[in-house]
This record gives structure tokens, C-alpha cells and sequence, in this order.
């Protein structure tokens, strides 16, 4: 379909603060593909890294030298930095070394957001550039429970699709069931729609008041949706097309698909990491791939940091450790991009490359109260086929919506 441009708006966001560096002054432009609820309220501040634990041969140092000494062992700069390559010993003794060559050695080069945690400021939030053109319009929004959401934000989702006018709107997390107080929710839901939309519903049914996906697809769409697919395409339970946790609706047009997916969270100690790694990711690319030719969108709470730009204090230990901000997830994603053929539609719009381009999140902890200094999580993407690409038309990610933080809505527009 023919795509007509029109007005660029350039919404104007805080400067950074003087005398303290661009955020993206520090950032490799070689990190690799690869969070959580869990882990961002993990994360939820600097105080809350471990600190370094002094050597067993030397007197313990005073509490201002032992805080010193913690800030500085903390900042690694990535997940991915190769261990240092073994030496062989050398039977010579050598000179015992000072407390600051030590630190010396395991203090690396700081991650963009560093000196903003240390100094306590707000990570500064860049310019976001709309591209107001007609084109097929794709949002995800993990609402973290739809019937607190709309008692507490109702006029806001109203605003949302009256301002924005999706041709989809895919919905994580409702958390609804199918009885009487669900479908009370989605009386409400309905009273807000400011045109007419199809709806959709995904459901956990092995758990009352979990997960879930909701898709709206605009009637006055343009495009027309051809059938309506639940679950990833031949996986076997729980994911498949029983979908018993609800994650995944697919929508087909005629010559591509729209997918909405809500992937499982690692869990508390990673105890579901392998699960996510080995069945989820693996049966979701086949889901992908099994729609070949047609161009796929893939939209959601896709629970994994991807870039080290996306994760505010990627310099914290306990985030290696963390559910979506492993290596193990943070490479999968990366194998579900390249596998797929699929690119980041908001990275092609805000490249890594450019350092101007940091400090964009999904996602901010309620808990940690980290909304007011940009203290967040890029958890939720729209993905799409590269043969897109030439056809994408804007990206963005809508943090107005989350006043208070949790998740935001994203999205994506396209000629299709």
C-alpha cells in the first residue's frame, strides 16, 4: 500500500546534566544480542550491588575505604567480556601488590549510565523523533494486570488508542480469567474503546489471575486480518496451540502476521531459566519460521535486556545473575534475530552506534521508585522481518503512559 509523509515531531527531553558526560560516551558499539521484573527490582539501586569482600591476608579496611573499594570493583562494563587468559605461575615470588593495583585490575572502563548512579542524577532521557506517516501501526503494552490498569489509568488508555488509533493493540499480562470478574474487565475495557475493535483473548488455565495476551485490531484498518491462531505453531504443551499459560496470539493477514507474545519470565533464582532457553526461545523461532514468506511482526514483553544500553546499571554484579539480563538469554535473543531474519524496529530508528542513543527504557520498578531518575529496563520490542526495513516508519516507545513506571507501551509503523 502507498505511504504518504508527512510532519516530524521532535519531543524535546532533558539535557544532561553539566559537567557530567553524554550517557553513551563509554558504550562498545560491540555488545551483543541478548530483563525482569525481578531484576530490575534487584537492581533497583547502586547500593544494592555486592560489594567486594576484602582479602583474607590483609587487616579489614575502614567502612569509607571499604565503600571505595566496592564502587570500584563494580564497574565491569558488559556481560560479555572474555575472562582474562590464564598465565602460566612463575616460581619466583613476587612483590606483594598495593590495594590500588588491585583494584586497578578488576575496575574496567564505565558503562554509559555509571557516573549518573554514582552521583545519584537522572540518566537523561534523549529526544524522541515521531514520524506522523499513514502505514500499518502495531502497539505492545504489558499492562501488569488490565483491571488495575483501567481502574487506576482508564482515561489514559482511552487516550492511547484515540491519539495513537492502532490498527493493533496487543495487551500482556492481564491476568484475567475466564468468570464473572473477567469478564466485568472487559465490559470496562469495552466502554473505553473510542471505535469499534475485535477482540481477542489468550488465558492461563493452569493458573487463576496469571499471564495472558489480549489482542484489539481496528475495524477501520485498511488491513483485514484473514484468521486468528492461539499458541506457538507445534510446540507441544504448555506453549502450544492449547497455549495453557496464554502467551502467544498470532494475527494473519494476507501476506504477513502480526504475533503477540508475553515470554516467560527466568523466575526467581532462575529456576525456569533452562525451560526459557531450551523450550520457550527454541519453539518460538520455529513459530516464527513456520510463517515463512510472509513478513512477521513480533511484538511483546519479550522479558530480556538485549543491549547493555538497555539495562540502567549494567555495571551492578548480581545482573549476571539476574532472570532476562543472563548471557544465556541475552544471546538466545540475539540467535532469535539472526535466525529468524528479524531486526529491533527501534534500534534500526535510535542506533546503538550513535551515543546520543541511550537511556531509552520499557520499563522502570514501581517498587525501587525508579521512574523520576530514568532508572529502567528496556524489556519490550517490536520486531520485524528485514525485508521490512526499507518500510519502516517510525518507532517509539510511549513512557507517558507509565507515569508512576512499570511497563510502557511500544510500537512500530510500517508499509506493509
Amino acid at each position: 500500500s502507498l505511504c504518504f509523509f508527512s510532519d516530524m515531531t521532535e519531543v524535546a527531553m532533558p539535557e544532561a546534566p553539566s559537567g557530567v558526560p553524554q550517557a553513551g560516551a563509554a558504550v562498545a558499539s560491540s555488545d551483543v544480542a541478548a530483563n525482569s521484573e525481578a531484576a530490575a527490582d534487584a537492581g533497583a539501586s547502586p547500593d544494592d550491588s555486592v560489594p567486594s569482600q576484602p582479602s583474607a591476608s590483609t587487616p579489614a579496611p575502614k567502612k569509607a575505604a571499604k565503600a571505595k573499594a566496592a564502587r570500584s570493583s563494580s564497574r565491569v562494563t558488559d556481560l560479555d567480556d572474555d575472562p582474562p587468559t590464564a598465565t602460566p605461575k612463575s616460581s619466583a615470588r613476587k612483590a606483594p601488590q598495593s590495594s590500588a593495583t588491585k583494584r586497578r585490575k578488576v575496575s574496567k572502563e564505565p558503562h554509559a549510565y555509571t557516573q549518573y548512579n554514582e552521583e545519584k542524577l537522572a540518566i537523561p532521557r534523549p529526544a524522541l523523533t515521531r514520524c506522523h506517516d499513514q502505514g500499518f501501526k502495531f502497539i505492545s503494552w504489558n499492562v501488569g494486570g488490565l483491571k488495575p490498569q483501567l481502574t487506576k489509568n482508564g482515561p489514559l488508555f482511552k487516550q492511547l488508542l484515540e491519539q495513537e488509533k492502532p490498527d493493533v493493540l496487543g495487551l500482556s499480562e492481564h491476568k484475567l480469567t475466564e468468570n464473572k470478574a473477567g469478564e466485568a474487565t472487559i465490559e470496562t475495557l469495552k466502554s473505553l474503546l473510542p471505535e469499534p475493535y475485535q477482540m481477542h483473548i489468550a488465558y492461563s488455565k493452569e493458573k487463576k489471575g496469571y499471564s495472558g495476551v489480549l489482542v484489539l485490531i481496528r475495524e477501520a484498518s485498511e488491513k483485514k486480518p484473514v484468521d486468528i491462531h492461539f499458541g506457538l505453531v507445534g510446540a507441544p504443551s504448555p506453549h502450544g496451540p492449547a497455549d495453557v499459560e496464554g502467551r502467544v496470539i498470532t494475527v494473519e493477514y494476507e501476506d504477513f502476521v502480526v504475533v503477540k507474545a508475553y515470554v516467560p519470565n527466568s523466575g526467581d533464582g532462575l529456576g525456569r531459566l533452562d525451560h526459557r532457553i531450551t523450550e520457550w526461545d527454541s519453539q518460538l523461532r520455529a513459530h516464527i519460521k513456520s510463517w515463512s514468506p510472509k513478513k512477521v511482526l513480533l511484538g511483546g514483553d519479550l522479558n530480556v535486556a538485549h543491549l547493555g544500553v538497555d539495562i540502567w546499571n549494567m555495571d551492578a554484579p548480581h545482573i549476571k545473575k539476574s532472570p532476562g539480563t543472563t548471557l544465556e538469554e541475552r544471546e538466545s535473543f540475539g540467535k532469535l534475530l539472526e535466525e529468524c531474519d528479524l531486526y529491533d524496529t527501534f534500534r534500526a530508528q535510535y542506533p546503538v552506534e550513535d551515543s546520543t542513543n541511550v537511556g531509552f527504557f520499557s520499563y522502570w520498578s514501581v517498587r525501587a521508585g525508579n521512574k523520576p531518575l530514568n532508572r529502567g529496563l528496556r524489556l519490550d520490542y517490536v520486531l520485524a522481518s528485514e525485508e521490512c526495513k526499507p518500510h519502516l516508519r517510525d518507532a517509539f516507545l510511549l513512557e507517558e503512559y507509565a507515569p508512576s513506571g512499570d511497563h510502557c507501551p511500544v510500537g512500530a509503523v510500517l508499509c506493509l
